[in-house]
Order: structure tokens, then sequence, then C-alpha cells
């Protein structure tokens, strides 16, 4: 007859001691907690620290990148703005033509569309009436930039002088040149004198 197996952590019959698998034994060099384990916890967490930081400068030199590039289109849309600005007020009779020339050569769409089919009676209207006029920007900023558009204000003085007047004539323009971008350069899309 077999003998049935006495509990666990008690001697059997004889000299043999049967521990179970689940039984209590003191700890071993082992299966102690080893000594670099405690060292790599903060390690790990410096570790981790540094890969975050280094993501949000990478993050953050990228939003940098976007800002300056955005502030760059800015200021390249409102010098165009200024150029047209000055191209729109400055216009004497001896080089008409030309002066009109260097307006569309910075202006696209059906704004310039329309300056190209009215150029031949302008530059008559200019030469027969000895129009000269001469414009100076005096403040110009960016209203809105959206992409390839921006909207710029510029402030414009002029000097007009006819052969209907006798002393020239002061005026302030006030426009709102919209541009778009094309092949890389601000080219007026709208102009608008705004009150």
């Amino acid at each position: 007859m077999a003998e049935a197996p006495a509990p666990a952590g008690r001697p059997m019959s004889g000299s043999t001691t049967v521990v179970e698998p689940d039984a209590e034994r003191p700890e071993t060099a082992a299966d102690a907690p080893a000594s670099g384990d405690r060292r790599r916890g903060p390690a790990r967490a410096v570790t981790v620290l540094a890969l975050v930081a280094l993501v949000a400068a990478a993050v953050a030199g990228v939003y940098a990148g976007i800002a300056q590039r955005s502030a760059a289109d800015g200021r390249a849309a409102v010098d165009a703005a200024r150029q047209v600005a000055t191209n729109l007020t400055t216009i004497k009779q001896d080089t008409a033509d030309a002066d009109l020339q260097r307006l569309l050569d910075g202006t696209t769409g059906d704004f310039k569309a329309e300056f190209e089919q009215r150029r031949g009676p302008f530059v008559q209207i200019v030469q027969q009436a000895k129009v000269s006029t001469e414009g100076q920007v005096v403040e110009a900023g960016l209203d809105s930039l959206d992409g390839d558009t921006a909207r710029t204000l510029v402030a414009v003085h002029s000097t007009v002088t006819n052969s209907a007047a006798t002393q020239p004539e002061n005026r302030d323009y006030r426009l709102a040149v919209t541009l778009d971008r094309v092949d890389g350069r601000w080219l007026a899309s709208s102009v608008e004198f705004v009150a």
C-alpha cells in the first residue's frame, strides 16, 4: 500500500525533508535586487527627461522656424506693397509708358488685366494733361497673412502737377493692397483706396 504524502514542511518517516516549491526560503544574493537596478532608476529618469527636453527643443525649433518664415513673408509682402503703391502714385508724362510697365510688373490677376486693357488710353491722358505725380510711402504694415495671400495697408503722400494746375497739389492716400505669392514673388492682385 502506498503512503499518502505528508503535509508540506513536515518530515516524512525517515530522514528526508520535503519542501514544497511555494515554501518560504531565505533570500539569496541572486534573489535580492541588484544594486545596479537601484542606480539605473535615476539614470533612466535622467535619460527620459533628456529625451523629453530634446523633443521639446525640436518642436520649439520647428515653431520658431515657422514664425521666422512667416515674419520674413510678411516683410517681403509689405516691401512689395510699398513698391506697388509707389509705382501707382509715381507717373510722369515723359515716362508714362515705362512707369505703367513698372506698375504692371508688380501686379497679377484681374488687377493686372484691367491695367493692361486701359494702358493706351491711360498713357495718352497722362501725356495730354502733362501729369506728373511723385508718390512717397509714409507708412506701410501687414494687415493679414494667410499662406500665399497677404493684405497690407499703405499710406502714401503724393505731389501732383498737371497742365490745369498752376501749383503742385499734395494728396494723401490710404491703400489696402492685397498680394498673392506667384512663383516666389509677392504681386498685387487688388488695390483699394480706403477712407
